[in-house]
């Protein structure tokens, strides 16, 4: 299911397949965790205190995320990718 997941249209079930595979760590799997570091799905997250980043949106990677805790769990030291980037107003 993990392996369907992970290469679904879906934000949302790739992230959850990410996750799946963290329980069944193999050389297979780390190359494919680690091509999820350079997903381009994101979601869109916006603050709502003003003083904070004046309400701009801030997209967020989450299956960049997912993937660089999953390897970082995994004991590989690896580079943090883009996680999240304000977008200009």
């Amino acid at each position: 299911m993990a392996l369907g997941y992970i290469s679904s249209a879906s934000y949302k079930e790739r992230i959850v397949g990410i996750r799946a595979l963290y329980f069944f760590k193999s050389e297979e799997n780390i190359n494919r965790v680690k091509a999820m570091l350079e997903d381009p799905g994101f979601s869109d997250r916006y603050d709502r205190s003003p003083d904070m980043n004046s309400g701009s949106e801030t997209k967020y990677y989450g299956v960049r995320s997912a993937a660089y805790s999953v390897l970082r769990c995994w004991g590989l030291d690896i580079r943090k990718p883009v996680i999240s980037e304000k977008s200009p107003k």
